[in-house]
């Protein structure tokens, strides 16, 4: 007994030292990509930045741009906090912490994985979750998704749990989706629609193995992921939105909508909580097992539906920018289909789930349904979640059956000999893993999205930014740029984003030009005008040759002999103001 307790007190320390690397290996893989320029991708960051210090310094919470809709301010609160507490910059913080937020994913995934089907589903599950190009790729960008992918796989551990019976997990489920209400409530329009169809599968089929789905905890896991789907239509007072209302309708009034779907969403809990005869008549008979001609049929039509819709979507074309074997690997797919068609014989409640949220995700990945140039390739990545859940499921399952093999050919002396053969069996999963980290899988970005996040500026250039806010910060000033680009940059490093100005009138408009100079002379606010490449290439025809005048003065230019004799960037300032 001791040696059976060392050993498997071995296995398990052995297992977290490997689980530990993988999470080491997605951070590291995570920090290629920041850490190879001081410059944060696209400009989604930047708007966040601005939004956070417009936050902080205001302590409301209002719309940047007044009347605008006001962003979910969730994954704000969330980073603020995280700000305050940990001392960093904020530049900083959304420069690394989304290869963070990778690693917090990896994790998570590996520890559902290994909770529910065993250590090496975890190991699996989580090196495919740290290497995928896909998932890589939105973590390396602070974005609403980035933190979507670390907080999925404990959404997933949660749901999970409630599925057996363990319904102390609805508090913190609830608090989960609550966050996510205020964070990226389009994420609840995959999870609603995931959550009815694994609660309906569940009770349909009993689960493989010994475990049994409880109706009340199945309930109370469509109720919560319901509940949050119907808050956030309503808009919670323009404090939430999701992305997906401006596909619906106008007939279906999602604000209306929303209210029914959550009057309606813990209905069936509640009416389990009062009659317990009924949950005990849903609740599967202990050794309840489906049929394997019926778990056959079912496999069949699976393998039947996928290859129907796969087919059709190749024939018709991909969406913009979606190359699933690019973006996920040709192994992670095919371990993904595999899982996904013997789901009936390895059914269970993480099984089960990944299937129901991957069977969700695929078809607005390869579909387009919205007509959208960007929902679907921005979709794969929780369908990657899906399929890397299926891949630690499929990988535990041929690990399982492959030692059942070994200990029955071991039984039978004359059969020892094949023994070793099958054995080999038990490397699947590794060889699984291996063909995962060689197919597609890299540390930089898909070449799908034109060589990878783009970036608004260059080093130089954001060097000339913060050199310019370092030159303004001891004085009351106002900054006007020419480009949005500028504006949200010069914001974002700002500690007061609403001193910087994007005003296009003042460059066209001479007379509103001067009021504004007239006014803020009389204000003592020192004005300041910068032009940048984005502004040039914009909008070429912008007047900037007031700025030669005897009004302004010619501060400083940066980044000379960039394709251009002429600075990149530039900064004057208003001198006196004579009328």
């Amino acid at each position: 007994m001791t040696s059976g307790l060392a050993r498997s007190l071995g296995a398990k320390i052995t297992g977290a030292v490997a689980l530990a690397a993988v999470v080491v290996v997605g951070v590291l893989m995570r920090l290629v990509d920041p850490l190879s320029t001081p410059v944060i991708p696209a400009e989604d960051p930047y708007t966040h930045m601005n939004l956070i210090r417009e936050h902080l310094r205001t302590g409301t919470l209002e719309a940047l741009n007044p009347p605008g809709t006001m962003y979910p301010p969730g994954m704000h609160a969330f980073l603020s906090t995280v700000l305050v507490f940990s001392g960093l910059e904020l530049y900083d913080l959304f420069r690394i912490g989304p290869a963070f937020l990778g690693g917090i994913g990896v994790l998570g995934m590996g520890l559902v994985l290994w909770r529910f089907v065993g250590p090496i589903g975890g190991f699996v599950g989580a090196l495919g979750y740290a290497v995928a190009p896909e998932v890589i790729f939105r973590t390396t960008m602070m974005a609403p998704t980035a933190l979507d992918l670390a907080l999925l796989p404990f959404a997933l551990y949660m749901f999970a749990e409630l599925a057996t019976g363990n319904l102390r997990w609805g508090i913190p489920a609830a608090v989960m989706v609550g966050f996510l209400v205020f964070a990226h409530p389009w994420l609840l329009g995959l999870l609603a629609p995931a959550a009815a169809a694994f609660a309906v599968a569940s009770l349909i089929a009993p689960w493989d193995g010994d475990a049994r789905a409880a109706p009340l905890g199945l309930a109370l896991v469509l109720g919560i992921t319901m509940g949050g789907f119907g808050v956030a239509m309503t808009g919670c007072g323009g404090y939430c939105g999701t992305g997906f209302v401006q596909f619906l309708p106008d007939a279906l009034a999602p604000a209306s909508m929303g209210l029914v779907v959550l009057a309606l969403a813990f209905v069936p809990a509640l009416v389990l909580a009062w009659q317990p005869r009924l949950r005990e008549g849903i609740t599967m008979r202990p050794g309840a097992r489906m049929p394997v001609w019926l778990k056959c049929v079912l496999s069949a039509g699976f393998a039947a539906a996928l290859a129907s819709v796969t087919y059709v979507a190749v024939q018709q074309g991909m969406p913009p920018q979606v190359d699933l074997p690019r973006m996920l690997g040709w192994p992670v797919l095919g371990a993904a289909a595999f899982a996904f068609v013997a789901l009936p014989f390895i059914s269970g409640p993480v099984a089960l789930l990944g299937g129901a949220f991957a069977a969700v995700t695929f078809p607005l990945v390869i579909f387009n349904p919205f007509d959208s140039p960007f929902w679907s390739h921005r979709t794969v990545a929780f369908f990657g979640f899906g399929a890397m859940v299926l891949l630690g499921v499929g990988a535990a399952a041929l690990a399982r059956w492959g030692t059942l093999l070994v200990q029955t050919l071991q039984q039978h002396p004359k059969r020892a000999d094949y023994s070793r053969m099958a054995s080999m069996l038990l490397f699947v999963p590794a060889l699984l893993v291996a063909f995962s980290m060689g197919s597609a899988v890299y540390a930089g970005t898909p070449s799908e999205y034109d060589g990878g996040w783009y970036r608004l500026y260059e080093p130089c250039e954001m060097d000339a930014f913060e050199e310019i806010l370092e030159e303004t910060e001891d004085e009351e000033a106002m900054i006007i740029v020419g480009s949005w680009q500028a504006r949200l940059v010069l914001g974002s490093l700002s500690e007061d984003p609403s001193s910087i100005g994007a005003d296009r009138d003042f460059f066209y408009d001479e007379e509103h030009r001067k009021d504004l100079m007239a006014v803020k002379d009389s204000e003592g606010v020192n004005l300041y005008v910068v032009t940048d490449r984005n502004m040039d290439r914009e909008h070429p025809d912008m007047p900037t040759e007031f700025l030669e005048g005897s009004e302004w003065q010619h501060v400083n230019g940066w980044c000379e002999m960039m394709g251009s004799p002429e600075p990149r960037t530039n900064l004057y300032q208003m001198q006196e103001v004579y009328y």
